[in-house]
């Protein structure tokens, strides 16, 4: 004789607020190593903070910081631009105008 399991009622999670963005499993595995890069970077700057850090290696790390969090900016953005609902890809455009020019 064959049971059907039913999920409990109490485990299932519902969504209570209604979605309003799609994200890619692409963009999040992308938008943590940007993050983790950032962190990482920093705290080698923080930890260094009191010692003397060659010229050539705190102008690539600030670069590579820089660059990171440019590239978090652009995860970010494709992101906004894939609202959910009519709005979509029109208001993204018009809220990207309204947050400044991508660098």
């Amino acid at each position: 004789m064959t049971t059907l399991k039913t999920p409990n009622m109490a485990t299932v999670q519902t969504q209570a607020e209604p979605l309003t963005f799609g994200v890619t499993l692409q963009q999040i595995d992308q938008f943590h190593s940007l993050l983790r890069t950032i962190t990482a970077q920093s705290d080698m700057v923080a930890v260094c903070s009191g010692k003397p850090l060659d010229a050539t290696s705190l102008s690539v790390l600030g670069e590579s910081i820089f660059n990171a969090a440019r590239a978090v900016r652009g995860v970010v953005d494709e992101i906004y631009e894939q609202r959910l609902g009519v709005d979509g890809p029109d208001d993204a455009a018009e809220a990207s105008g309204q947050r400044g020019a991508r660098v």
